[in-house]
């Protein structure tokens, strides 16, 4: 089977009526310095940079393992606080868990959703969730690296903990964005706006 990238489709075979993917960029204004979501992803970076700093010279897999869970931890932030704060926690667990690391441990670290291909596709979502926490876990105990996490890594991964916590049970009130986050507010906005051209 050959397979042709949808762009290339597009061009050869004009009446498919393929939809072409359209990124827009929309500045969302009005969001404070202070809202949890810039707050997170600012501690994040911290964790990563401190990270990068303590296993500069570890391995090039713990490094690598490093970089998947940092990765993992953004998209989960992206995704929502609540995912961001259950991965986060399985990430600790992870950094805690000082038995070896068993052979059916050393499979490929597999951190993303299904794709349509995959054959992990017909798994129910709850499966999918614990294959990923299994990974996210392995993933951090393949990245400690040879010295313990410092004092202030510690820190920084505790405070995300408690703000995503604190944050990810909190409510938005559905009416007319009143007391609702800018975010929120500006996202109807522009989908409103748009609704046509999506």
């Amino acid at each position: 089977m050959v397979r042709r990238p949808k762009g290339e489709l597009r061009d050869l075979v004009p009446n498919l009526g393929l939809p072409k993917r359209v990124v827009m960029q929309h500045d969302i204004s009005g969001l404070s310095e202070d809202a949890p979501e810039l707050k997170l992803m600012r501690l994040l970076n911290e964790y990563r940079d401190l990270r990068d700093q303590r296993l500069s010279k570890a391995t090039r897999g713990q490094q690598a393992a490093a970089s998947l869970v940092i990765c993992t931890l953004q998209k989960r932030l992206l995704s929502s606080l609540e995912a961001f704060s259950s991965t986060l926690r399985v990430h600790r667990k992870g950094l805690n868990d000082h038995t070896p690391e068993r052979l059916d441990e050393q499979q490929a670290l597999d951190l993303d959703a299904p794709g349509s291909d995959d054959e992990r596709g017909n798994l129910s979502e709850e499966q999918v969730a614990e294959d990923i926490d299994a990974a996210v876990v392995r993933a951090s105990k393949r990245s400690r690296g040879t010295e313990p996490p410092t004092p202030r890594e510690l820190s920084v991964l505790d405070h995300p903990r408690r703000t995503a916590g604190f944050t990810s049970r909190r409510t938005v009130p559905k009416s007319n964005h009143q007391g609702a986050s800018p975010l929120i507010a500006s996202l109807k906005s522009f989908l409103r706006a748009h609704r046509h051209g999506l």
